[in-house]
Formats: C-alpha cells, sequence, structure tokens
C-alpha cells in the first residue's frame, strides 16, 4: 500500500497516517468485537475440504503434580474464519505468510447487504450497491478494508441454513446456496485498491458461482479475502478499525484467522440505533418489518379509516400497523433520528399498501358517480382524468415494500408543518416545484426532500410527500399480503 496506511503500537494508541490525514486511535477508550468463529467439530468447511480435528495428546495432572495439557490439531487452511491469501486463485500472488501487515490492519468499512440477502440468498454485491454505500458513508478510498454484511452469520453453524447444504464431497457442491460479490462489485473494488475485502459466507464469491470471478479479479490485485467473518451487526460503516491476523504459514493459500474489530466511544454506530423487530408481518416476506416502533414516529395511517380520497377504509388494511421492508424501516430510523436534534419528526401517511389496496382504488376511479371526496381532495381535476395524469395506476411503487407517504411535524407543537397542500391532493398544487407555494411552503418542502434523499430516498415530483428507497429490495415485485 505505499505510504497509504502506516500503523505503529505507540503505548496504548494506534497512530494511522496516510496521504489526507492522521487520526490517533485511543484504545482505552471504545470497544473491541470479536468477528470470528471459534474451531470446533462444527466449524463449517467446504463440501470438498476436510474439517477441523482435536486430538488429545496430555490432559491431566502431571507425575510431577502439576496440571498440564495439549492437543494436534487438524485443518484444512479454508475452514471457519479464515484468510485466502491471493495466490489461493492467481499463481505468482502472495502467500499466506507474504500478505503484508497494512493489509491486515486498518479502517473498516461495512457495506450492509443484509435485507437484498435475505430476500434472495444468491445475491451478488453490485457496483450500485457500494455507490448507494458511498452517498450515505463517504468514499471508498485505497487501504480501506471492505467487509460485506450479508447477515449470514446468524446461521452458522448449521450447514444447511448457512451454505444451503449439509451434504459432502463434490456433488453437494452444486447445491451451495449463499450471497457473494458480483464481478463488477469486485472491479470497483480493485479498482479503488482497498487493502482487503471481507464477507460473513462462506466465500467471497456466491455459492451458486461456477467461474468464481470475485475470486480471480480482487486476488490477481493481490487484495486478500476474509470468508467467514462472524456477526457484523455491531460495527458502524465507517469508524471501526480491524485487526485480522492469519496463522503465519509458509507458502500458504490461506490460514485460519483471528478478525476483531475496535470501534472507538466517539464513533456513530448503528448497533446503537433502532433495529426492525423480528416479527415478520403475516403473508410477507422476511424482508419486510413493522417499522410503527421507530421512536418517535407518528403514524395518521388513514387508508385504515374513512379520511382519504376514497372516503372508506381500504381494502387490505387491517390493523393501525406500519409496514415495510427492512432496508426502507432502517433507512426511515435514521431520517427520523436525524431530525430530533431540529425540534422535527415525522408523520407518516402510508408505506407498504397491499396490490389489493391499489385494486380498490381502481375500481372507485371508474365509478363516476362516486364524489363524496372530491372538494376535498381533486376539486380541480375530473375524476376520469385521475389514471391520464398519474394520480391513480393499476400498480402502485408501495406495494413493493419500500415506498412511504409522509411528512414532517413540530415536535413542540405536535403539528404538522405547512407543505401548502394535505397529503394525497391530487392536483398541481402537490407538485414539488409548485410555483403558487409560499416561500415557508416550499422551504418545508425542500427540507423534507433533503433529509429524505440524504437517507437514499428518491422523491417523486408530482407528490411532495411520496419517496421510495432509490436502492429498493424488490424492484419487480408487487405484493398483496394484508397489514395486519
Amino acid at each position: 500500500m505505499k505510504d497509504l496506511i502506516r500503523v505503529a503500537l505507540l503505548g496504548i494508541s494506534l497512530v494511522a497516517i496516510s496521504t489526507t490525514h492522521a487520526q490517533t486511535i485511543d484504545f482505552t477508550n471504545g470497544h473491541w468485537v470479536d468477528l470470528s468463529h471459534a474451531y470446533s467439530e462444527d466449524t463449517l468447511y467446504w463440501p470438498t475440504a476436510d474439517g477441523f480435528h482435536k486430538h488429545t495428546v496430555y490432559e491431566g495432572e502431571t507425575p510431577g503434580g502439576w496440571y498440564y495439557t495439549a492437543y494436534n490439531i487438524e485443518t484444512a487452511e479454508h475452514g471457519g474464519t479464515h484468510l485466502d491469501a491471493p495466490i489461493h486463485f492467481y499463481e505468482g500472488r502472495e502467500t499466506a505468510d507474504q500478505v503484508p501487515l497494512a493489509s491486515l490492519i486498518g479502517m473498516v468499512l461495512v457495506v450492509d447487504i443484509t435485507a437484498r440477502a435475505e430476500a434472495d440468498a444468491d445475491y451478488l454485491l453490485s457496483v450500485d450497491d457500494l455507490q448507494a454505500w458511498e452517498q450515505h458513508h463517504g468514499q471508498v478510498g485505497q487501504g480501506d478494508i471492505v467487509l460485506v454484511h450479508t447477515g449470514w452469520a446468524s446461521r452458522w453453524p448449521d450447514a444447511r441454513t448457512y451454505l444451503g447444504t449439509d451434504q459432502k464431497g463434490p456433488d453437494a457442491v452444486p447445491l451451495l446456496h449463499f450471497p457473494g460479490i458480483g464481478a463488477d462489485a469486485a472491479e470497483w473494488l480493485a479498482e479503488r485498491k482497498v487493502a482487503a475485502v471481507g464477507i460473513d459466507t462462506a466465500s467471497v464469491d456466491r455459492g451458486q458461482s461456477r467461474d468464481f470471478m470475485a475470486h480471480r479479479i480482487l486476488y490477481e490485485a493481490n487484495i486478500p479475502g476474509f470468508e467467514n467473518i462472524a456477526d457484523l451487526s455491531g460495527l458502524p460503516p465507517r469508524g471501526a478499525w480491524l485487526a485480522a491476523l492469519p496463522m503465519k504459514i509458509a507458502g500458504g493459500s490461506g490460514a485460519p484467522l483471528r478478525v476483531a474489530a475496535f470501534i472507538p466511544a466517539d464513533t456513530q454506530s448503528d448497533s446503537g440505533a433502532w433495529q426492525p423487530p423480528g416479527e415478520t408481518p403475516a403473508g410477507l416476506p422476511p424482508a419486510f418489518t413493522y417499522a410503527d416502533t421507530i421512536p418517535g414516529l407518528r403514524l395518521e395511517l388513514r387508508y385504515l379509516g374513512a379520511d382519504n380520497f376514497v372516503g372508506q377504509p381500504i381494502d387490505g388494511y387491517e390493523a393501525d400497523r406500519l409496514v415495510m421492508t427492512r432496508a426502507a424501516a432502517q433507512a426511515l430510523a435514521r431520517v427520523q433520528a436525524g431530525l430530533a436534534p431540529m425540534g422535527l419528526g415525522l408523520l407518516v401517511y402510508d408505506a407498504y399498501r397491499p396490490q389489493r389496496a391499489v385494486d380498490h382504488f381502481v375500481r372507485w376511479a371508474k365509478d363516476p358517480d362516486d364524489q363524496r371526496m372530491k372538494a376535498r381532495y381533486y376539486p380541480d381535476v375530473a375524476k376520469d382524468q385521475l389514471f391520464e395524469e398519474g394520480y391513480i395506476a393499476a400498480k402502485s411503487g408501495h406495494s413493493r415494500g419500500s415506498t412511504v407517504d409522509l411528512t414532517l411535524v413540530d415536535l413542540v407543537t405536535g403539528k404538522p408543518l405547512d407543505m401548502g397542500t394535505d397529503w394525497d391532493f391530487f392536483g398541481v398544487e402537490s407538485w414539488v416545484d409548485w410555483d403558487g407555494a409560499s416561500a415557508q411552503q416550499r422551504a418545508n418542502r425542500m427540507l423534507l426532500r433533503s433529509v429524505m434523499m440524504g437517507q437514499g430516498f428518491a422523491p417523486y415530483e408530482k407528490e411532495w410527500w411520496h419517496f421510495r428507497l432509490a436502492d429498493e429490495v424488490f424492484p419487480e415485485t408487487y405484493f398483496d399480503g394484508k397489514v395486519k
């Protein structure tokens, strides 16, 4: 890594010097997180590899009267939490004993794809994922250690759920299912000249890989890999420091690895932030959760009652619960937390919307005689033009689970900020750039837009209240499970 990062242990501090900045880490002010699985007979290995075995040499009291114990161990290089040395997939690259300490110790960045991996066991980390991470947390730079958080560590050591199969031998390899790193993402990371790449699955390539492009691309660039990393949920996206020290096997293609991360006390960590409840809403996949448990979040779920543009409860809404994908809910929680110092919070009107609710809207729109809510919700738009003008559609992004309708609320008064129109008002007045908005109304709209976009949501120009998680989990899938 040349002069990018040089580390020196000075008493209890780690001094990191790069070409752009210096930082001193005080190890008395923070905590360590162990990211290694212990080796035992339960340790998981590639289906074609031998496992871990420990044989007793001596255990007990010696003839001299003192206690003594010693064991012989047997293990393949590539099992449990371990190092992949670059030579593992590229001739002439670094062996386990040649990987420099600068590739094993340094700042760690954690890219969370748990929601996508939960929805698709064969998911591949993409360039889009990495660029979205950069939008929220800053640039991935030369010398950074990048860890991919899929959530798979929670399945360890159950082979059926972690690997996709508990079978052994060559015939088991086609049965492997777990997430990995896409070839495009591997190229992107290699171009950024990161120091190392790790993942909480059995391989940097997904289980179904047949060409192992992530291995080949990264290791050609002499970027070592860390595989079977333990639970990453306690690490912040940026700000922690990693030490990944392998057994120094001369000429080895890999080695058992002890990995630990130090999190400085002043580092903002997602571990202290709101976490989605474990319960999955009935009729929906595990990537969905209840977001109404976000601290301080206010709800006014009008489709549950008659206070909406239809004028009656909408099909599919059976409980006063806010449902959305976990990824969208966590982003929403960050928005809510960021608003609190301003004395503001979020008031949510709708999030996940069952397809049957959208069908209800369509039936209503085709009934010309039902005009009871016109004066309040669409005074200047003919009901038969709602489809043509884009206010009603046969499919809604809400049904994909990562779209939310909301506004800002003053925490002192409890009142929503003035946005110029009510929620779900059909008309140009609801367009984000409506030139009839007052200066204050426009400022309020821009503030809402800014805080939502800052956490990865994309706005809809015809509805100031409507935001979709840009990196949504189910971009093509519409769900119909009820809100209950």
